[in-house]
């Protein structure tokens, strides 16, 4: 009681509706977020010795932590909305593709034409490449508008291949974890460089997105269970 009755007083001291939203969640991605534009902000220096001296172990700890941490946040998330009992097949695929993949190209789309407006002044791709890289090689920072991105477009498939596994065909969660674990294997020998349809994303970030989906009650409960053993995180 102590840690609700906190976070209603901070949100009521803001003027803000407080609702039934899993704050802790709120609060990681939030953290998550701070550190991937910190990171990328610190990687605009990669080529200067202040980067080698005091930025590379920096960004290399941080993405090395946030993308997974993303993605096993993003595979908890999943779970709870397929099993949730108002669960609707075309509510969930017309939230996808408008939540994920239209943020994907419509983002990409942006940046094409900020690189193309900009290209006297930065090394950009031909319109061509950024066309090819958009539509065939999602996980190309070098030709994509935008190497960030490619975050977007491998959640969506990973949210849209969970649903048909588990919502469509109802295949045990026991044989997600074995596939993800053999993409992992894979990778290292053959995918690590493809980046045709991100598939080298997919095949690296699958199994955290699968290990939040198999422990999804002690992230999204997390609450629940600190209270029930008497740890309050407020």
């Amino acid at each position: 009681m102590a840690n609700i009755e906190c976070h209603y007083q901070f949100f009521s001291a803001l003027g803000l509706r407080v609702t039934s939203r899993k704050q802790h969640i709120d609060l990681a991605k939030g953290i998550a977020i701070i550190l991937v534009v910190y990171g990328h902000a610190a990687a605009q220096m990669i080529d200067t010795d202040f980067y080698a001296q005091h930025l590379e172990v920096q960004a290399k700890m941080i993405f090395g932590f946030v993308m997974p941490l993303f993605f096993i946040i993003s595979g908890a998330l999943q779970r709870s909305r397929l099993e949730s009992k108002q669960f609707s097949h075309y509510t969930y695929l017309v939230k996808i593709i408008i939540s994920i993949l239209l943020p994907f190209f419509s983002l990409s789309f942006i940046f094409l034409i900020l690189n193309v407006a900009l290209n006297k002044y930065i090394n950009s791709p031909s319109i061509k490449d950024m066309i090819c890289a958009l539509l065939f090689m999602q996980s190309n920072g070098d030709l994509m508008p935008s190497g960030v991105l490619w975050y977007l477009f491998t959640l969506f498939c990973f949210a849209f291949f969970t649903y048909i596994w588990v919502g469509l065909f109802k295949i045990g969660s026991l044989y997600l974890v074995v596939f993800a674990l053999m993409l992992r294997i894979i990778h290292f020998s053959f995918f690590k460089e493809v980046h045709y349809f991100a598939i080298d994303k997919l095949s690296f970030f699958f199994l955290y997105y699968i290990l939040g989906y198999i422990i999804f009650q002690y992230i999204v409960n997390c609450q629940v269970i600190a209270k029930q053993k008497n740890i309050f995180v407020c």
